[in-house]
């Protein structure tokens, strides 16, 4: 089936003596009474009008979608449709002569833009429109049946699917859609650890560790607990082999032992990221003397 614009015009001529595409919308306006067929023709069309989804909600409108329409010979024609996310005065665009005859900016009934006004016809049927909405990540609507070669009525039934389209998008309730607000400063800091090598988290730890030993000496719980719930994000980002918790329990004990054991897991930490295991085997060896039965307070 080929549309052209002359075609469309000439149509219009015949079945309505003023149209306007404006405002992400056509408008269609001031048709004459014609004959009795023709209007109850006009009738169903609109009484027939629905938005059946085949992909996507209507609750959940997305804002762009394709919409295709049947014929009796089994053509499938389509249009795409969107609503602006932002007011548009085509007036503004327009020169002075053409600027009065469209709306003003702002109006309530905002209808999604069909994209051509007239529905063209598509190869491979609704089969390639489901395909090519799932890649873009349209919604998909069957807009029904429409009869043959009448141009006026695919101008009429693309222009009342945006319609309808359109109001169910105003309708949606973005507050439900959107997903609870993420603190970012977290998300930010462990894409910095995920980047960092194994000796900079250590060294991170460490630093903690000051702040930790300080929120002990002066008996600041709150501050002690945000430090180690810091550690531990870090902690996470670390191998096994260095044995991260248990860094992250000896530096909450107080006293001389406590500070002398975090020495030693931070020293032993660090040499195994250098790969020196000679002297982590010291290490080891002096935390088993350490922390031996005999040797417990």
């Amino acid at each position: 089936m080929q549309l052209t614009t002359t075609s469309a015009v000439t149509m219009g001529n015949a079945w309505m003596h003023d149209f306007q595409y404006s405002n992400a919308v056509v408008e269609l306006r001031d048709f004459p009474c014609g004959p009795p067929t023709q209007q109850k023709d006009r009738s169903a069309i609109l009484s027939g009008m629905g938005l059946r989804f085949v992909r996507g909600e209507e609750r959940l409108a997305r804002g762009h979608a394709l919409v295709y329409f049947r014929t009796a010979d089994g053509t499938t024609l389509a249009t795409y449709l969107v609503v602006p996310p932002v007011v548009i005065d085509l007036a503004k665009y327009m020169p002075p002569m053409f600027a009065g005859q469209l709306p003003a900016a702002g109006r309530a009934d905002v209808a999604a833009m069909p994209m051509p006004p007239v529905p063209e016809e598509i190869e491979g049927g609704v089969a390639s429109l489901e395909r090519l909405a799932v890649t873009r990540d349209d919604d998909l609507i069957d807009g029904g049946s429409v009869p043959t070669g009448s141009v006026e009525r695919l101008l009429f039934a693309a222009a009342e699917v945006g319609r309808a389209y359109g109001e169910a998008y105003q309708r949606r309730d973005f507050g439900d859609a959107l997903p609870e607000t993420a603190d970012t400063s977290l998300a930010v800091d462990e894409v910095l650890m995920s980047l960092m090598g194994d000796h900079e988290r250590i060294g991170e730890i460490a630093k903690l560790i000051g702040r930790l030993r300080y929120a002990l000496d002066g008996n600041d719980s709150a501050l002690a607990a945000d430090t180690v719930s810091d550690m531990a994000r870090i902690a996470r980002h670390l191998p096994a082999k260095y044995r991260a918790e248990e860094v992250i329990a000896v530096a909450q004990l107080a006293g001389e032992k406590g500070a002398r054991l975090i020495q030693l897991h931070l020293d032993r930490c660090f040499k195994l990221a250098n790969e020196d295991y000679a002297a982590v085997a010291r290490i080891e060896s002096e935390l088993r003397a350490i922390t031996a039965p005999e040797n417990s307070v």
